[in-house]
């Protein structure tokens, strides 16, 4: 059973009072929702916040009505000592982020925030720390047989030195220092994954002037270096500057990857279980407007998610068909992000950053119509045929997107069916319109 209310006020009430009967249709022929229960975070290296997004609709969760507090974040710059946002995972009810406390002398730090307001809750690692890592990036979490942070340390003090890979346990104490027996020098990590292997690989650039080459180094859990899985020298059509690695569903290892110069492109450079290189997505045209990556993840459906740096953008690929669908829009058409770097979802796993599917739960969905025309789903225990009820979850849901027009309710939605529903109301996302496809 369901119910359907529309603002009668509303210019737009005839084209929603349609819409609301459409998608009480589609609700009574069990026909799913695109939406999950999940979310995407994402550091913008420019204002140095971390930011969050519907994981399926890409719609911006921390937007505000209050221009005295921009830029609008989820955890705001300073938090903690958040100068620099890097590496992050969700553990538990708190984000753990990496910070690399830029524009500073000072070491970098792993951070802990709630997971439902943004508000720091302490340091894993402190800055204070003396093992504590210069400039980290890539962070991963082992929890078996006992929990342990990896987290990589570019050098080893402010300079060129090599820099370790580092591990710490479940209250911050410093474990071990791991190092590459190969690297002459030059390690310098920045990703980090497990792979199916169990082993840890760590994407490793050059600090030379041009910049060019890179490696993709592997790890026992232990720290035993097993040597290099991809080695380059770069150049054109080359890996190079290797930031952001992550194993698809598909068993390839993706690894992002810069330009060599004016006549290349930066490109998503694709390898086997063997190293050997196989495909690669370019990030934009010959000719066209720069594009470049330094980090990516796999999500909701098996898509490949890449903030594109220097535009403010995510992209959504399809790795069959190089395709890609713009899940957040740059900053020149009104994005909230102005330099993405790192990210994760609430459904990534910490250790080998694939993407744990995550239903939807609770008992009846509601869904908001909102003056904007976006839709707001939320599972919720409420009679379906209360409007003052619908009210209540919609009214503040709509008041950042246009005020509410209209609603929907369903009883028990299988979208909304779990073993144990809970009581009270829980976000599912907000939908907007399907966005332009790309290449």
């Amino acid at each position: 059973m369901h119910a359907s209310r529309v603002n009668p006020s509303s210019m737009v009430s005839a084209l929603l009072l349609v819409l609301c009967s459409l998608l009480a249709l589609a609700g009574s022929l069990g026909i799913p929702s695109a939406l999950s229960a999940d979310v995407l975070y994402i550091g913008d290296a420019a204002d140095k916040t971390v930011k969050r997004f519907d994981a399926v609709s890409g719609a911006f969760l921390d937007g505000d009505l209050d221009p005295t507090n921009n830029p609008d974040a989820f955890v705001r710059a300073k938090s903690g000592g958040l100068s620099g946002p890097r590496g992050m995972f969700v553990d538990g009810k708190q984000l753990i982020v990496a910070n690399e406390n830029v524009d500073t002398r000072d070491a970098g730090s792993v951070l802990r925030y709630n997971l439902d307001t943004g508000a720091f809750v302490g340091a894993w690692v402190a800055s204070t720390d003396k093992n504590a890592p210069f400039a980290p990036f890539g962070i991963v979490r082992e929890t078996f047989p006992a929990p342990v942070l990896y987290i990589g340390s570019s050098v080893s003090s402010r300079g060129n030195s090599p820099g370790k890979l580092l591990t710490f346990n479940a209250t911050g104490t410093f474990l071990a220092a791991f190092r590459s027996a190969s690297s002459h020098g030059e390690f310098h990590p920045r990703g980090i994954v497990f792979g199916p292997d169990g082993l840890i690989y760590v994407s490793v650039q050059s600090l030379k002037t041009d910049g060019l080459g890179g490696q993709i180094m592997r790890f026992a859990a232990d720290g035993k270096f097993l040597g290099a899985f991809i080695s380059d020298k770069g150049g054109l059509a080359q890996l190079n500057r290797p930031e952001g690695l992550v194993f698809g569903p598909d068993g390839r290892l993706y690894v992002t990857s810069f330009r060599a110069n004016s006549n290349d492109t930066d490109s998503i450079r694709i390898y086997d279980q063997l190293g050997k290189f196989v495909d690669k997505i370019n990030l934009y045209e010959p000719g066209k407007d720069r594009a470049f990556a330094q980090a990516l993840l796999f999500g909701p459906d098996k898509k490949l998610f890449v903030p594109i740096t220097n535009t403010g953008e995510v992209r959504r690929y399809d790795v069959v068909s190089k395709q890609y669908l713009l899940f957040v829009p740059p900053t020149k058409t009104g994005g909230p992000l102005r330099e993405p770097w790192y990210l994760t979802f609430g459904a990534t796993d910490a250790k080998t950053l694939s993407y744990q599917e995550v239903p939807a739960g609770g008992p009846n969905l509601v869904r908001c119509f909102c003056g904007d025309g976006t839709v707001v789903e939320r599972c919720a225990t409420l009679d379906c045929a209360s409007g003052p009820e619908q009210d209540a979850i919609c009214g503040p849901a709509c008041e950042p997107q246009g005020g509410e027009v209209g609603t929907a309710c369903f009883d028990q939605d299988p979208q909304c069916a779990t073993p144990s529903p809970a009581a009270g109301s829980g976000v599912l996302g907000t939908r907007q319109p399907a966005a332009p496809l790309g290449r």
